[in-house]
């Protein structure tokens, strides 16, 4: 792991994660890490071959974004499968809002494809009846 992203690994994340259990390797294909601007760590979805769900909290005033795809232990300066892009495109919500984080959803854009991979696909959504 570059020595920048240190810093965000040896947080204690421990208050912050409740009757959690460590994920397996390829479990959650969609999920991916995010470091903005290099301030902070957030969470996101695949959700096509382009764009990134994540919460409008996340990409408010940040310039770059920089997405991990397929990682499972960010401590590792190398895994297998885990590819990393930069991007500076993001949307908010139109009406979010700080107070209260109201319509606190945004997409991010990447500037390629995201290649699809055993430990890297999109989400699937089911459809709401």
């Amino acid at each position: 792991m570059p020595a920048k992203y240190q810093r965000f690994l040896t947080r204690d994340i421990e208050p912050w994660i409740v009757n959690g259990k460590v994920a397996v390797r390829g479990q959650f294909p969609y999920q991916i890490g995010m470091f903005t601007d290099m301030k902070d760590f957030c969470g996101g979805a695949i959700i096509s071959d382009v764009w990134i769900l994540t919460a409008s909290h996340c990409v408010y005033d940040v310039k770059l974004f920089t997405v991990f795809f397929g990682a499972l232990r960010m401590d590792l300066p190398i895994e297998a499968g885990r590819t990393v892009l930069n991007t500076r495109e993001a949307f908010a919500h139109e009406n979010y809002s700080l107070k209260g984080l109201v319509n606190d959803v945004a997409l991010v854009k990447m500037p390629t494809k995201i290649k699809n991979g055993e430990f890297t696909l999109p989400t699937v959504f089911s459809a709401i009846k």
